[in-house]
């Protein structure tokens, strides 16, 4: 088992959107889009491509479950410590699709967190490697212990994770890309954060049953002919990247509101043909489905200028402090807002990247909510909007609820942390009966997880 090292980041690099950036995927270089390309109109994707999807609680799905899959869907998030607002559902897939926990998974400071590396049948890590390797071990076992509740086939995670040690390993990344019998199921991925030892977040994308055969019938030589006649008389220059298989997902039914728990996603077995073209600056993909020979989407992949939704951050707290020279607890104006919506005058729907980017023309605004992000809290309404520019929230001195100078229709600061506060065991213990009868149910959640960790890592 290879894994993938990010690299390493100070705490500088903790940035707010530490826990939601794992969700992301790698951003390219940005560059000024062709105007004149002969093969822009040329360029298209089936409608069935493009996936409508959101995570969403399941008291939000109504009809769309029967009275057993809500319970049983709610007794796995009690049992997997999940809070009913926390535990997201992907319906298309039939599982869940995003978890907010605080589960603890390695060693470490967090929330409840008393594991010793004897326990995990390890020795504690002596370097930034062995740390990664414990910690993606650790996380395998935790899928095995709640395959049940979680639904996620182990033998479909990539062999070579992608995992990000920051902060000296109190922030740890995890990104697992999805293979079937090989074959690479695109834009479909398992991703984890671990904070101060706890697992915080997991979540999948795409990850449906997939029914389609992995083997092609359709030649890679054949692939290439269709991909030749359709560009014709334009012809290709040379190859970014060579013809490859991939599983493509699919919506097998257009709207959210049509689809049935775990019958939204089909998979298509494609050739993947990557292509430069005489007189055209574009890096080009043709994707051929590997069965019947049709040509499914050809699109350039370059990623071109586009407009950005960016505003001020505390990297890790708001105190104004910089330890050891790092401005970690000034605000940063600027910063890009991945995941926020963005909105059009015709109601249309859009998601920032991970870098903020949106292809967008005209007036937009934002309310700040997206895929992995919502905010709930007291200081009103969030409405912010531009006629033409990039859309920046702005930044300036306050406390939390001040609006920043300037005509903000965003309203006041909110001081947001994408991770657990890990004291919130002390403050607990301090509250009502109430509360105390909560950290007697967690107690025994962790006791019920132990023993399910021991059964994985003591096999029959």
């Amino acid at each position: 088992m290879g894994i993938r090292r990010s690299g390493s980041l100070g705490s500088f690099g903790t940035w707010l959107w530490a826990g939601i950036l794992a969700l992301a995927s790698p951003l390219g270089a940005v560059i000024a889009p062709q105007q004149d390309s002969p093969l822009a109109a040329r360029e298209f994707a089936l409608p069935e491509l493009r996936i409508e999807n959101y995570h969403q609680p399941i008291d939000s799905l109504g009809a769309r479950l029967t009275r057993s899959q809500a319970g049983d869907l709610a007794r796995q998030a009690e049992l997997l410590g999940a809070a009913p607002e926390s535990a997201l559902y992907d319906l298309r897939a039939g599982k869940w699709g995003t978890l907010v926990l605080a589960q603890p998974l390695i060693p470490g400071s967090g929330w409840g967190n008393q594991l010793q590396w004897s326990q995990l049948r390890a020795a504690a890590p002596r370097s930034p490697e062995e740390l990664e390797a414990a910690t993606w071990d650790a996380l395998r076992s935790y899928l095995q212990a709640y395959r049940q509740e979680l639904n996620i086939e182990l033998e479909q995670l990539g062999a070579a994770p992608n995992v990000a040690v920051h902060d000296q390993g109190r922030l740890i990344q995890i990104r697992a890309a999805r293979q079937v019998n090989g074959v690479t199921v695109r834009d479909s991925f398992l991703t984890a954060t671990i904070n101060s030892g706890n697992l915080i977040l997991l979540g999948t994308r795409n990850w449906g049953a997939v029914r389609v055969s992995t083997a092609a019938t359709v030649s890679k030589q054949e692939a290439v002919a269709t991909l030749e006649s359709y560009i014709a008389p334009h012809r290709i220059a040379s190859t970014w990247h060579e013809p490859s298989l991939s599983l493509i997902p699919t919506a097998k039914v257009d709207r959210l509101d049509q689809v049935q728990a775990g019958d939204g996603y089909a998979y298509r077995l494609a050739w993947a043909i990557g292509v430069r073209i005489e007189g055209d600056a574009g890096s080009w993909e043709a994707l051929v489905d590997a069965h019947s020979g049709e040509l499914i989407a050809f699109a350039d992949q370059n990623q071109y200028a586009t407009r950005r939704v960016v505003g001020g951050i505390y990297p890790v707290s708001n105190d104004g402090g910089s330890t050891d020279g790092i401005p970690d607890g000034v605000e940063q104006p600027g910063h890009p807002m991945p995941f926020a919506d963005v909105v059009l005058p015709d109601g249309t729907m859009l998601t920032t990247g991970s870098g903020g980017l949106v292809d967008a023309e005209g007036p937009f605004g934002t309310t700040l909510s997206g895929s992995f992000v919502r905010i709930n809290d007291n200081c009103g309404f969030i409405a912010e909007a531009t006629s033409c520019t990039d859309l920046d929230l702005g930044s300036g001195p306050g406390t939390d609820c001040t609006v920043p100078a300037g005509d903000h229709s965003l309203g006041p600061h909110r001081f947001l942390r994408a991770e657990p506060d890990h004291r919130a065991g002390q403050r607990l213990g301090r509250s009502s009966g109430a509360a105390a009868a909560v950290a007697r149910q967690s107690a025994h959640r962790q006791h019920e997880h132990q023993q399910r960790l021991q059964r994985v890592l003591q096999p029959d």
